[in-house]
């Protein structure tokens, strides 16, 4: 259950894990694998059939380049991040953080709403809520948001969060 847990959680964000791992130095493929697996302490480890097809995207997209390079007895394919890249690290770090910020304080606030709002009889709203948290969640783990529309959705849970105070005074 652990491994199929983790597997579930980092899967979405190898994306991320991959530029990540190729800001800090060039690196093939193999390498990059076991690097995804010791800084997750060894919770999770891409397949080749996850991160091979993902390098061929992030060099379609111009966010990694490649070059041949021997290593020993071998001829190896080296991917190093672009300028494009980096720019990308930045604004998946910038979601990364904000989703971190908001799981490390979850369980305080997750039970401090539910019962604040079990009191007024807001449940199916409460849910609605949750449901509308996770889709985003799901898209921005995706990478399936765009720049514009991250920057629109923090508007809107800004003026949501100042109607609800509001309509507390």
């Amino acid at each position: 259950m652990k491994d199929r847990l983790a597997s579930l959680l980092f899967r979405g964000h190898l994306r991320y894990f991959v530029l990540k791992t190729i800001n800090k130095k060039k690196m093939y493929g193999y390498a990059i694998i076991n690097t995804c697996y010791e800084a997750t302490n060894k919770e999770w480890k891409p397949s080749f059939g996850s991160i091979y097809p993902m390098l061929k995207k992030l060099e379609k997209e111009g966010l990694i380049e490649s070059s041949v390079e021997k290593h020993g007895n071998r001829i190896v394919k080296v991917y190093s991040i672009t300028k494009k890249g980096k720019e990308r690290l930045k604004i998946l770090e910038k979601r990364r953080a904000v989703l971190e910020n908001l799981l490390k304080h979850e369980g305080k606030i997750k039970e401090k709403i539910l019962n604040s709002l079990e009191k007024i009889g807001a449940t199916k709203e409460l849910a609605a809520l949750r449901n509308a948290f996770l889709k985003v969640a799901k898209k921005i783990s995706k990478n399936e948001l765009s720049e514009e529309k991250c920057e629109k959705l923090k508007e809107t849970i800004l003026r949501f969060a100042k109607e609800i105070e509001h309509a507390t005074k």
